[in-house]
């Protein structure tokens, strides 16, 4: 009787465990993630005269992530996400300064694998294509006293592919809770154009690799309808 239990309740367990990632459930949520960069200078030796000490420079880049996605199969699954960044980072040539502001939004196409690693742990890995659009402002600090002078926005169309590991804890058998490094190999595409008078100028920018600098360390929380436990 004992040993009949006991296979009983292993069975049960590695049901719960797969009835989030099962064929046929499907996933919904979101992730949040937040950077921020300070950089310090110091001389060395000091000059003389003595110098106004360099200050900090800090910047910070923000993301938001909805997404939904369906299970084709027992532990892969394929969805769309809609994903909003913005960051802004100081910039300074000489007495010249001024911050560059920028935004965004992207559509998403995924696919999501999961391994199992216990009955409420599981790792991912996650490739996603991505294409959408960013705004980019120059907001320049000049004259005295200190005046703010915005120029026009730069517009700017985005294209990319890129690769997220993961993993998820289960805390229930309907929720999940994330963490990953998104983006953190990929290759990304950015194309915009300035027009000053008659001139139009056409810029793109690439990168292809591991984007240690621009990886983001994101939270995120995702509920599950399975086809076992969508009836709780």
């Amino acid at each position: 009787m004992k040993k009949t239990f006991l296979i009983l309740a292993t069975a049960m367990v590695g049901t719960f465990a797969n009835a989030q990632t099962g064929a046929g459930s499907i996933m919904l949520g979101g992730n949040i993630g937040y950077t921020s960069t300070t950089t310090s200078k110091k001389i060395t030796p000091a000059p003389v005269p003595p110098a106004v000490t360099p200050a900090d420079v800090k910047s910070s880049t923000m993301m938001f992530q909805v997404i939904g996605g369906y299970f084709i199969m027992d532990g892969l699954a394929v969805g769309l996400g809609v994903d909003y960044g913005s960051s802004t980072s100081p910039n300074s040539s000489g007495s010249f300064k001024w911050d560059t502001k920028t935004s965004g939004f992207d559509i998403i196409l995924f696919a999501r694998k999961y391994m199992d690693v216990s009955d409420k742990f599981k790792m991912w890995g996650q490739g996603a294509f991505n294409y959408g659009s960013m705004t980019i402002s120059d907001f320049y600090v000049t004259g005295t006293p200190p005046a703010l002078i915005a120029i026009p926005d730069q517009k700017a169309t985005l294209i990319g592919f890129n690769i997220t590991p993961g993993f998820t804890f289960f805390p229930s058998e309907k929720w999940g809770i994330d963490f990953a490094l998104a983006n953190f190999i990929g290759y990304n595409s950015m194309s915009s154009e300035t027009t000053a008078g008659p001139t139009t100028t056409k810029t793109t920018t690439s990168d292809i690799g591991i984007n240690i600098n621009t990886m983001t360390p994101t939270l995120g929380l995702f509920y599950y309808i399975g086809k076992n436990n969508n009836k709780n």
